[in-house]
């Protein structure tokens, strides 16, 4: 019985559906239940910075470099308001943007409003189904020089930047967090959220897999190893053949 060969142009298609088949199983097992900081298939237009913690995971505190704050100083503008605008952290990990009028103006003051990271565990723990992902940040608006608290009196943006796989932001109430409608974007790794109060902030999403091993990893490494073997046995067989060949025709 002769062996069937499949041309070679359909067998290099058929090599390159299956490393694509085993890529894109290495992917979604990697971001989507790995949880692993990366982004494999999209990044955004930009590589992603490493993330900045305050306390960084035991295999990431060699290279971790600390969380930034943020500050700025907004005064009155011609017609007598606070004047609006953005403070951010230094390394973009956190950022406040607001309209003119937010805060009240007041005569000799200005506003100035700060963002202090922290680790979130000194809080308070996540809500159950929840886990954090990143640095919580403090926000703080007061008058100066006088130094009194300035609360906003229109509703603020809180965006954060996290490390892996959030999806709402969080704000500390003084008791425990609460969820806030939030808009996610995950080309950028940014959480967003409108809030008329001030606070701690954290993004927070669903907690990584633990305890279990995922087998699914062992898929394309089991299909790349199938096909190493298949590909050794047709290459012995072919060796065999062209032996057997030169045997017949020694003989002749």
């Amino acid at each position: 019985m002769s062996e069937v060969r499949l041309p070679s142009a359909l067998r290099r298609l058929l090599w390159g559906l299956g490393a694509a088949a085993a890529y894109v199983a290495v992917v979604w097992t990697a971001s989507v239940q790995g949880g692993m900081p990366v982004r494999l298939l999209f990044d955004g237009p930009h590589p992603q910075q490493p993330y900045n913690f305050v306390d960084p995971p035991t295999d990431l505190a060699a290279r971790n470099l600390p969380a930034q704050p943020g500050e700025a100083t907004f005064g009155l503008l011609s017609k007598g308001v606070i004047a609006g605008g953005s403070v951010s952290t230094g390394d973009g990990q956190a950022g406040l943007t607001f309209p003119a009028q937010t805060f009240a103006a007041r005569p000799g003051q200005e506003v100035v409003v700060t963002i202090t990271p922290q680790d979130p565990l000194s809080v308070g723990p996540p809500p159950d189904g929840l886990a954090f992902d990143g640095n919580a940040y403090t926000v703080r608006a007061e008058y100066r020089p006088s130094g009194q608290e300035a609360s906003p009196e229109r509703e603020v943006t809180a965006l954060l930047r996290y490390p892996v796989r959030a999806n709402t932001l969080l704000r500390w109430d003084g008791s425990g967090w609460s969820r806030l409608e939030s808009t996610n974007v995950p080309a950028t790794l940014q959480v967003y959220a409108n809030t008329d109060q001030l606070g701690t902030f954290v993004a927070a999403g669903p907690p990584p897999p633990g305890g279990q091993t995922n087998w699914i990893v062992f898929i394309p490494l089991a299909a790349i190893a199938l096909a190493a073997i298949a590909g050794f046995r047709a290459r012995r067989r072919q060796r065999t053949k062209w032996t057997r060949q030169g045997t017949r025709r020694g003989a002749r």
